[in-house]
């Protein structure tokens, strides 16, 4: 079987650290290669003018986008599909946002061990509640997330968020 090229629309840096780290040294026996773009600072026509292209090359391509404050993830879908002209197999939401993927990756012991209080639900984390549970220890943000990255546990990352589940089932270990 011949290998593809998959590209990979994210929304920020901490998406593109996550799927640099956790996701592409997963799928990389499967593509010839793998090209994980930012879209954040991108303009609305630049981003169509990507997908078009992935369709014209016939290249795999997905579409990775926070749920943020949307009430339903169809509703999402249909407005990057509207926006975009993605196909709606080809979008994946992140529920809510990727720092519920991050945290979904750490077990009990490794909440334990980096210093994080409180109950978690790695579903419905925002940003602003992510950063209020970042331990005293760590002088930044990055070096928090970099140390969640280094002790990752896929099981639990699928275990404890449903969207990053859905992800992985899909295109990583189907």
């Amino acid at each position: 079987m011949k290998k593809r090229k998959l590209f990979i629309l994210i929304e920020g840096v901490d998406d593109k650290r996550f799927f640099e780290k956790i996701i592409k040294p997963r799928i990389s026996s499967v593509y010839c290669s793998i090209n994980i773009d930012t879209s954040a600072q991108t303009g609305n026509e630049k981003i169509r003018r990507y997908v078009k292209s992935f369709h014209k090359m016939g290249a795999d391509y997905i579409f990775v986008t926070d749920l943020d404050e949307k009430a339903c993830i169809t509703k999402k879908k249909n407005d990057i599909h509207r926006k975009f002209r993605v196909r709606q197999d080809n979008i994946i939401i992140v529920v809510k946002e990727i720092e519920g993927w991050y945290f979904a990756g750490l077990s009990g012991k490794d909440i334990n061990k980096l210093g994080i209080r409180g109950i978690i639900n790695a579903n419905t984390i925002t940003k602003e509640e992510f950063n209020r549970i970042i331990p005293k220890q760590y002088e930044s943000r990055l070096a928090f997330l970099l140390e969640i990255l280094e002790n990752y546990n896929i099981r639990a990352g699928k275990r404890n968020n449903e969207s990053f589940c859905y992800f992985m089932n899909k295109y990583v270990s189907p």
